[in-house]
């Protein structure tokens, strides 16, 4: 069984606020000039057109009965990436739900003919919560030799009101699969108001400190370039999701997608 921990103040992480962190969109007119700020070419050569970015947010837009799911409760968003950085770019929908904070996420990503959308093919099992994903900022170690992007994320989840679980996991999407690597677990049980028992642990079990937990991810790729990524969120508090005009959500697309920077 998976296990996570959280310590209560951190349990907010899973209800991302409708902020989208700014990007600079290019002012060119220039089709062959970066349709998003140049920052996005940090790590990769494959930043795609205005053109190219301007049809492929047309796709995804077009394609939103596949994507942008119906949810009654819960915090539920959407955002634009391109996460693996190959210039086709995705369409991420996140909900968390219910008073246990479960998370479930899915991935879209344009086709190579640059006419419809695809599904990522997860590894998570149904009924497993996912990584809360639904953030606007997160470290980024990137693999320049086998042209790899790790990102890392927490996963939190609670038993009641007094066990808290959180895991830190990284997240690679490769060839249209997203891989999941589990790094750390922390577990904070609650005996009463004023006493804790904290437990961490590596992925295999071993016990590690809170220190040692908070920095695994270092531990894992500290070889490898780090970065900060910005995630430009669309959240149902802005509006509901369903009842989007196609030109609001075409306009909210463009607006994710040039909060999505690499710093």
């Amino acid at each position: 069984m998976k296990r996570t921990a959280i310590l209560i103040l951190t349990i907010a992480l899973c209800f991302s606020t409708t902020a989208c962190v700014s990007g600079q969109k290019n002012s060119s007119d220039d089709k062959d000039e970066p349709y998003s700020t140049p920052a996005a070419s940090v790590i990769s050569s494959d930043v795609p057109t205005k053109e190219s970015v301007e049809n492929q947010l047309r796709v995804i837009s077009e394609n939103s009965s596949m994507w942008l799911n119906d949810t009654d409760d819960g915090s539920s968003g959407f955002a634009v990436t391109d996460l693996d950085h190959n210039g086709r770019l995705e369409i991420i929908f996140s909900s968390c739900q219910g008073t246990g904070f479960y998370s479930y996420n899915q991935i879209w990503e344009v086709n190579r003919e640059f006419d419809a959308i695809e599904l990522c093919e997860a590894e998570t099992k149904e009924g497993d919560s996912q990584a809360d994903i639904m953030v606007q900022s997160v470290p980024l170690f990137y693999d320049s030799e086998s042209n790899a992007y790790y990102y890392i994320f927490d996963d939190l989840l609670k038993n009641g009101a007094a066990e808290y679980y959180e895991n830190k996991r990284a997240i690679l999407l490769q060839e249209g699969k997203l891989l999941e690597t589990p790094l750390a677990y922390k577990s904070t049980i609650y005996s009463d108001s004023n006493s804790s028992k904290i437990t961490c642990t590596d992925a295999d079990g071993k016990e590690i400190s809170e220190e040692e937990y908070d920095n695994i991810a270092d531990q894992f790729f500290g070889k490898y370039e780090k970065h900060q990524v910005s995630i430009g969120w669309i959240t149902n508090a802005l509006d509901p999701l369903q009842d989007m005009s196609m030109e609001r959500l075409l306009s909210a697309l463009k607006e994710s997608y040039n909060s999505f920077v690499v710093n």
